[in-house]
C-alpha cells in the first residue's frame, strides 16, 4: 500500500530541496503555516510550520510529519514532552502535537480510541522567541496494524492544519 498526499487547506509552498520531479523516490511535500495552541499558550502566541511528505525513500508507504513551533508571544509556554536532550519531540498520540486521520465520513481511524503506552513526559518551557521541533509519521494502517481500505482520508495536525491523503 502507498499513501499519496492530495492537497492542503493551507499550502504555502512545495519543498524545493527535493529530488527532481518524476524521480521514482521523490517525496511529495506540502507545507502549512499558521497559528495553533501549544501547551498552555493560546494560538495567538504560537506560530507553527507543518511539512507533510509522502512517498520517498524514508517512508514509501506512509507520510512523515515535521513541525516547527515558535513562541511569538511575550510569555513562556509550558508544555509536556520528552527530555529535551532526545532531539525532536514526537508528533502523534504520545506527542506534543496531536495528529488524527479521518475517513471520508469524519471518523477518526488513527490513532482512534486505542490505548497507548506513552513514554514519560516532563514539563518543559518554550521561551519567547524559542522554538520546538517535532516529528511523527503514519503508515496507512489502523492502530491494530490492519491496512486501511483504499480511499480519501484527512490528516489533521494540531487540530488546525488539514491535509488530504489518498490511500490507493
Amino acid at each position: 500500500m502507498r499513501v499519496l498526499i492530495g492537497a492542503s487547506v493551507i499550502v504555502v509552498a512545495l519543498g524545493a530541496a527535493l529530488p527532481a520531479a518524476g524521480s521514482p523516490r521523490a517525496p511529495r511535500v506540502l507545507l502549512a503555516h499558521g497559528h495553533a495552541a501549544f501547551g498552555d499558550c493560546p494560538a495567538t502566541a504560537i506560530e507553527a510550520q507543518i511539512a507533510v511528505a509522502s512517498g520517498g525513500r524514508s517512508s514509501p508507504r506512509g507520510v512523515t510529519i515535521r513541525a516547527t513551533v515558535r513562541d511569538i508571544g511575550t510569555g513562556t509556554c509550558i508544555f509536556d514532552g520528552e527530555m529535551p536532550s532526545q532531539g525532536a519531540q514526537p508528533i502523534g498520540p504520545c506527542g506534543v502535537l496531536a495528529v488524527e486521520v479521518l475517513n471520508d465520513h469524519g471518523t477518526d481511524v488513527w490513532p482512534g480510541r486505542a490505548a497507548y503506552n506513552c513514554p514519560a513526559e516532563f514539563s518543559q518551557s518554550l521561551v519567547p522567541g524559542g522554538s520546538v521541533e517535532a516529528v511523527g509519521s503514519w503508515n496507512g494502517v489502523t492502530p491494530s496494524g490492519r491496512p486501511l481500505p483504499a480511499g480519501h482520508y484527512r490528516l489533521v495536525v494540531a487540530q488546525r492544519f488539514r491535509f488530504a491523503v489518498t490511500v490507493p
